[in-house]
């Protein structure tokens, strides 16, 4: 990596990316790779390069296979979308893989039905299309992160490898709008409401 970067910097060569790949059960290490990636590109002076980790998944063998596709990897997937979005280290972030495969955690292999990995994808587009991040400050084990328009606001909570949680939320901002609804995602329940 330094090598190369040392040699861009020396031919004046443009490097407009940087990709990076990491199969981790651990957010730690996913989040320290990321930071070493952004802090070693913008050393050399490639402060205007994007940082892409263009692979990522829980674990890459082994159990990680079965990992995938039940809440483990859910789990894992919401905390990532959350640890990233309130980072600066990485410009774009690719899950490996949606394609027949066993390291597709988002669809079964043989049914194709969607999988609890799938739904964080599906909660952190909604955010997503929302268009604004909202600066979110999360104590303890659970995973945040927000964005709101104009019309409403949605928070993304993740809660990987953590015991069971009760979680207070303080949310600013709303200008009198009262009603929140409650969507779940478990190894049975995929986004459905759980209160209005």
């Amino acid at each position: 990596f330094t090598d190369f970067l040392q040699m861009a910097k020396d031919t004046g060569a443009p490097l407009d990316f940087f990709s990076w790949h990491i199969y981790s059960a651990s957010l730690e290490d996913l989040l320290a790779h990321a930071r070493y990636c952004r802090e070693t590109l913008d050393t050399y002076g490639f402060t205007g390069t994007e940082a892409h980790l263009n692979e990522w998944n829980v674990n890459a063998e082994g159990g990680g296979f079965v990992e995938k596709h039940n809440m483990v990897g859910g789990s894992f997937n919401a905390a990532v979308f959350c640890m990233l979005q309130e980072t600066r280290y990485v410009d774009k972030a690719m899950y490996y893989c949606f394609h027949t495969s066993s390291y597709n955690g988002l669809q079964n292999p043989i049914t194709g039905a969607r999988e609890p990995s799938w739904y964080p994808f599906v909660a952190f587009g909604h955010l997503y299309t929302l268009g604004s991040s909202v600066r979110t400050v999360r104590e303890g084990g659970i995973y945040a992160t927000a964005a709101r328009n104009d019309a409403e606001g949605a928070v993304l909570l993740a809660n990987y490898h953590h015991d069971d949680e009760d979680v207070v939320l303080a949310v600013s901002g709303l200008d009198g709008r009262k009603t929140a609804h409650v969507q779940m995602i478990t190894e049975d329940k995929h986004l459905q409401e759980e209160i209005a």
